[in-house]
């Protein structure tokens, strides 16, 4: 009943956001990201005045042996244009505990990696997602991909 429980309130947390225009999630099969298995993401761009933020969400096991996750990311404009970038992402503090919200043996964590982002271009943009820690990565059950629309100021 425990379980149930913090899984109902883990959903509910991460479910409701209205700034979220795009919250995504790709399965990792048997639970082991091949290097070569690399993660598409097609999002539809139509604000091209607010500012968003990146965010890479991560669902592991317990016995997910590394500290972090290195991955890169590639962008692809609608026009064609390529970015990529690589980013290291912190799964445990300092203590060596999971910063993730967990049920079990099951982590779940959304770190955000870039804020500030403006889409110049309207359309479908791609994002690319590849683990470059280990040919073979175990404990990775999902890795996600969220879009957030900044809050605006008064200002604005």
């Amino acid at each position: 009943m425990k379980k149930i429980t913090c899984l109902l309130l883990l959903v509910s947390f991460f479910a409701c956001n209205p700034n979220r225009i795009y919250n995504e999630y790709e399965g990792i099969p048997g639970m082991v990201w091949e290097s070569s298995n690399k993660l598409n993401f097609e999002v539809e761009i139509e604000d091209t005045i607010s500012t968003h933020k990146l965010i890479i969400a991560i669902s592991h096991g317990t016995y997910y042996i590394f500290n972090n996750l290195i991955i890169n990311v590639t962008t692809t404009t609608p026009s064609g244009r390529q970015n990529e970038k690589r980013y290291e992402l912190q799964l445990k503090d300092e203590n060596g505990d999971w910063k993730a919200l967990g049920a079990g043996d099951y982590w779940d964590i959304e770190i955000q990696v870039e804020e500030g982002i403006r889409f110049y271009e309207t359309g479908t943009y791609k994002f690319e997602i590849e683990q470059l820690v280990a040919d073979q990565l175990p404990m990775v059950m999902e890795v996600g991909l969220i879009i957030e629309k900044e809050d605006c100021s008064p200002d604005c």
